[in-house]
């Protein structure tokens, strides 16, 4: 039981270690590039 308990935590531990960079770098540039691409529909 503790070695699952050891590899959950693992696994978990990598997933959030590649997809936490991911997320937060969608979050950031998702709104700057929506927002450059209504102001190229304007002007």
């Amino acid at each position: 039981m503790d070695a699952f308990i050891i590899f959950c935590i693992y696994f978990w531990f990598l997933f959030f270690l590649i997809f936490g960079p991911m997320v937060f770098f969608v979050c950031v540039h998702l709104p700057e590039v929506s927002v450059q691409y209504v102001r190229k529909l304007r002007f």
